[in-house]
């Protein structure tokens, strides 16, 4: 738990915004493309391992133009601006707490922990997996992590 204390969020935003995308994901486009970021540079600037990322397109990649569509609805502005605090304090808190990591695999592992201790409800309905999934496209989109 060494990755416990500079890590930890304690904001609500993301159950908040997680549970509003699960009732209105099934309504949403569902086509995203890696094109526009570098993901291989970036996996090696993060030390993401060749195997967690294909973890993550297999289980997540799925859902990313989803949240996308879902984060650009005008209805779901206030959903949106949750996103990005919530995104912009997880990318400080990595980056004031790089040092204490070796790879990133651990860092999205504790903060699925993290955010799935705090917020047990998201354990209904199959919304755990949606936690993954937000971080997954956090990181994926360049909100967390170091750009390339």
């Amino acid at each position: 738990r060494q990755y416990q204390a500079p890590l930890r969020i304690y904001s609500k935003d993301i159950a908040e915004v997680i549970e509003s995308f699960h009732i209105q994901k099934d309504a949403l486009l569902n086509q995203f493309d890696f094109g526009y970021t570098k993901i291989n540079q970036k996996n090696q600037l993060n030390n993401l391992s060749a195997e967690f990322f294909q973890y993550i397109r297999e289980n997540s990649e799925q859902y990313f133009s989803q949240i996308q569509a879902f984060l650009g609805k005008p209805q779901n502005k206030r959903h949106a601006d949750m996103y990005y605090a919530i995104a912009d304090e997880i990318k400080g808190k990595i980056t004031a707490s790089r040092s204490r990591y070796v790879d990133f695999d651990a860092v999205i592992v504790f903060l699925h922990g993290s955010i799935m201790e705090q917020y047990p409800a998201l354990r209904q309905d199959g919304r755990s997996r949606f936690v993954n999934v937000f971080i997954h496209y956090m990181y994926c989109t360049c909100d967390i992590g170091q750009k390339c």
